[in-house]
């Protein structure tokens, strides 16, 4: 069962498939029991774009065709083992990947990200849990320009940062609130 009031209003975002020009809509998918903007030319033309939604109904991220879409997918499979299952918490696998990144942590969600970033994204988290394999089309990424033994010591020297860092933020925190 769903409840429509308590979703925040739908917003009209374009369908991001090259050459349709059609609107995504909300929609509630019986299958997976969740909310999803699709495109509302679906029945007509058989688009396929979409973008999942958080449990209020709001769009989980930019909407990005079927290749940043299936990016973002390998993105999620590769750099949700930093914090699953909980190797680290998910918020500490965020940091860092804001810091890989140069994004602002506040605006670090792989639903963000467009196909390069996400092959980026791939790259810094492979290095960083040891993988020195190269993905088949990733030869050029910036990530694949260092030596993967250097580029893991580095973010390794990163994340001894953080945990410092986090640890001067606890030591200046009031327990008693």
């Amino acid at each position: 069962m769903h409840i429509e009031d308590e979703l925040v209003p739908e917003v009209e975002l374009d369908c991001p498939e090259p050459g349709c020009g059609g609107k995504l809509r909300r929609r509630f998918s019986e299958r997976t029991g969740k909310y999803f903007y699709g495109c509302a030319r679906y029945s007509e033309t058989g688009c396929r774009g979409a973008v999942g939604c958080h449990a209020d109904g709001s769009p989980l991220g930019i909407p990005g065709d079927a290749t940043v879409r299936q990016a973002r997918r390998r993105a999620h499979a590769v750099f949700d083992r930093l914090w699953k299952p909980r190797p680290m918490g998910r918020r500490e696998a965020y940091k860092l990947a804001s810091m890989w990144m140069g994004i602002p942590f506040q605006d670090m969600h792989i639903g963000n990200l467009d196909a390069e970033q996400c092959e980026q994204l791939v790259r810094a988290t492979q290095a960083y849990l040891g993988a020195s394999d190269i993905p088949p089309g990733c030869e050029n990424c910036p990530w694949t320009r260092r030596n993967p033994v250097q580029l893991s010591e580095r973010l390794k020297a990163i994340d001894q940062r953080i945990d410092a860092l986090e640890k001067q933020l606890n030591s200046g925190r009031d327990d008693s609130d």
